[in-house]
């Protein structure tokens, strides 16, 4: 706060004023709460200059004291921006001087944040930290230059609030860091390396196959091994029909199919599966047994994996599952081998999903001379 106070030289007051003058004419102040004085002056009767400020007789008066006041001795506060006139009357004589007072300068913004910082896993996932403002007329914005690091709530806000990013999962194979500008602050993001997916793939087939059939049917299931990351990105499943089976269609909920690939990019977690995929195809008519059928996967952040399934192709009864020609004790033999695991398990007769003792009955029924079912 300034303040002044008026060196007067007294003069011998001699006759009466007959003008009066004030020093500073004008006054401008730096800030409120400031404090001047003026000094009035008189010429005198006697042909004199006298300064008359101690008088008692003036009468001080603002015009505007929410702007400034005075007091008894020409003291001016400054009150409040603006304008006034301050008014030193003797006499009936008077002197105005004019007063400005300066708005005061606007308080600064401040922002703290609530972290400098997050630690993300590997799979990444949203964050929150807020925003804490001294004016609920403080503008700030949250700006990402990061690629993975995504600001998933309002970008620019008024006043204290909250900040909503998202990062995304981290299949780099190292950790890594980004900063994110938060009300011109910066936020670190620090995330982890993903575990990577196991991903494995089953493949199954309905009943042996017949030269020419149309329609053959086979099933894909893609796993995640448990204890493994969930899986990062796109999965996509190829199909690789050997010679002899053509017409490949592929369908499932969830996968994006298009001839011989099917592909998806939602994320499961250890330990689960993705819904199977159906595969319809069709058997040419000079097809050799056995067809092997094979379909790979790839993606996911997850090792890739291919495994094949063989089908016999009947050349007659579809219980001639030795290929022999007849239905006899090779082909029972042969259905007891598939379901004690000796043999690969190729031979759903009854078409039920499994291979088991049913179909060895149905093949022992057959080489009894019963019909074969779905021979």
């Amino acid at each position: 706060m300034v303040t002044s106070q008026p060196v007067n030289l007294l003069v011998p007051v001699s006759g009466t004023p007959l003008s009066l003058s004030a020093s500073p004419a004008q006054l401008a102040f730096r800030s409120i709460g400031d404090q001047l004085t003026i000094s009035i002056l008189g010429a005198m009767s006697g042909g004199t200059l006298a300064y008359l400020s101690q008088d008692p007789q003036i009468n001080w008066v603002s015009d505007t004291p929410a702007v400034a006041t005075v007091n008894s001795n020409g003291m001016v506060t400054a009150v409040g921006a603006g304008s006034a006139n301050i008014t030193a009357s003797l006499g009936g004589l008077s002197v105005t001087v004019s007063v400005t007072v300066p708005a005061p300068p606007p308080t600064p913004c401040t922002y703290q944040l609530s972290s400098g910082s997050a630690n993300v896993g590997g799979v990444g996932g949203p964050s929150q930290l807020t925003v804490t403002t001294n004016l609920p007329t403080c503008s700030w914005a949250a700006v990402s230059w990061v690629p993975w690091v995504s600001v998933t709530s309002a970008t620019t806000s008024l006043g204290s609030g909250s900040v909503s990013i998202s990062v995304s999962p981290n299949s780099t194979g190292a950790a890594r860091s980004g900063n994110v500008q938060i009300a011109g602050q910066g936020f670190t993001v620090n995330q982890a390396i993903a575990q990577p997916a196991s991903l494995s793939v089953t493949k199954r087939h309905t009943g042996p196959f017949a030269p020419g059939q149309q329609g053959v049917t086979y099933s894909i299931v893609v796993s995640n091994a448990a204890g493994a990351g969930s899986t990062i990105g796109t999965v996509t499943v190829t199909e690789m029909p050997p010679n002899g089976l053509t017409g490949i269609n592929m369908s499932g909920t969830g996968w994006s199919c298009n001839g011989n690939t099917c592909s998806r990019g939602d994320s499961i977690p250890p330990g689960m599966s993705y819904a199977a995929i159906g595969v319809t195809a069709n058997v040419a008519s000079n097809a050799q047994t056995p067809l092997v059928n094979s379909v790979s996967i790839s993606g996911g952040y997850s090792a890739g994996s291919t495994v094949s399934d063989p089908a016999t192709v009947t050349t007659g009864s579809a219980c001639d599952v030795a290929n022999t020609g007849t239905v006899g004790a090779a082909d029972v033999q042969r259905m007891i081998n598939e379901v004690l695991g000796s043999a690969a398990p190729t031979n759903d007769l009854n078409q039920d999903g499994v291979v088991n003792i049913v179909d060895v009955q149905v093949v022992i029924a057959a080489a009894l001379g019963w019909n074969c079912l779905g021979g």
